[in-house]
């Protein structure tokens, strides 16, 4: 008879359903407050001027730079010309301190042995040959440059697909220029010289880069390649007061920093939509996308704030004793997922092995 007795079977139910139930209720509102929290991150960041769409950019340009910019793509060598690759070395050493002045030399030097007699020199003359494959378009493309801005007509809407054939266009386009510049001052006509150094100046201060960080590594480098050819220009007295004034302007008016953050900003709308496109892993909770979502464009907001400040720096030194100013930083997310992560992967390995793992600002 089990009238008056306790049941402890039903306690035992009830002390198990319980905490399930609630843990089931906790859950169920992290699921329906993750997505309400990254949409609020989400607006209030654009609210405050950030960028975190694909959609917030345009990088289509006007006729006027469209038609530059297909004057400078006919400089591209047609597929069946070999592409010349011994461009001299325009800042040799030959001692401490001392650089050799490529275009007083009898014989320039190859960057890779010739065949089958394995000569490292070239003679003017061969010089010449190669370099002027393409002279009446080189000759429209100085011109062009001189003309105005240059800028290049891109679909932002690829994020992190962007397709950038300009940058191989533009470091060939400036070796070249280089090259006829060191050819010119050879034959002694200051004045082609002087064109084709001027050109190849533009090159670099007059192009405005798209927000992708390899663009603007492509624009540090051209100016290293400009400032070789223009410490060898430099080696003769054959120049005007205006035209070295009108050098020095370009230099001091040319912008390199303020368009950094921008890139940052377009990174965080790349890494948005190719994390919000993939899948998450099995066993990445269902709240789990949303909170990286978050960490992401937060992560990017600081990122960009960093180098707001590091571009108003007054010197290098201040700049590098600033987060992120020297070694990179990358985002990880919390959770695994697949295209996302061999995307950040590829990035780190490139960053790596290419800039040793320095930031755009330690490059």
């Amino acid at each position: 008879m089990q009238t008056g007795s306790f049941n402890w079977k039903w306690i035992v139910i009830s002390v198990v359903i319980v905490p399930v139930s609630a843990y089931a209720d906790v859950s169920s509102n992290a699921v329906v407050a993750a997505p309400k929290s990254l949409e609020k991150t989400r607006l209030e960041l654009q609210e405050q001027g950030f960028k975190t769409d694909l959609a917030h950019f345009d990088f289509s340009t006007s006729p006027d730079l469209r038609a530059r910019e297909a004057i400078l793509k006919a400089t591209i060598p047609k597929r069946n010309v070999a592409p010349f690759v011994d461009h001299p070395d325009l800042m040799e050493p030959t001692g401490s301190n001392r650089v050799i002045v490529v275009w007083k030399q009898d014989l320039l030097r190859r960057q890779t042995p010739s065949w089958p007699d394995a000569s490292y020199q070239l003679t003017w003359d061969d010089f010449a040959d190669a370099i002027n494959q393409n002279q009446p378009q080189i000759d429209a493309a100085c011109a062009a440059i001189l003309s105005g801005p240059i800028q290049f007509d891109l679909d932002a809407s690829a994020g992190n697909y962007i397709l950038l054939p300009h940058l191989a266009l533009l470091k060939n386009l400036t070796q070249t220029l280089n090259d006829w510049a060191m050819l010119t001052l050879h034959e002694g006509n200051l004045e082609a010289a002087w064109t084709n150094l001027m050109a190849a100046t533009r090159l670099v201060t007059a192009w405005i880069p798209e927000p992708v960080e390899i663009s603007h590594r492509v624009r540090f480098d051209d100016a290293k390649r400009v400032f070789g050819a223009t410490w060898q220009v430099l080696q003769t007295n054959g120049w005007t007061d205006y035209q070295l004034a009108r050098l020095q302007h370009e230099w001091e008016t040319a912008d390199f920093l303020s368009r950094l953050p921008e890139i940052q900003a377009f990174r965080r709308a790349c890494d948005f939509k190719g994390l919000g496109s993939d899948t998450p892993a099995a066993q990445t909770p269902e709240s789990g996308k949303y909170e990286d979502e978050e960490r992401l464009l937060l992560f990017y907001r600081d990122r960009e704030i960093e180098y707001r400040h590091a571009v108003q720096a007054g010197t290098w030194m201040q700049m590098r004793q600033m987060p992120g100013g020297t070694n990179e930083v990358l985002f990880e997310p919390k959770h695994r997922y697949t295209r996302f992560e061999m995307s950040l992967r590829r990035r780190r390995l490139v960053g790596g092995i290419t800039w040793q793992g320095l930031s755009l600002l330690g490059a």
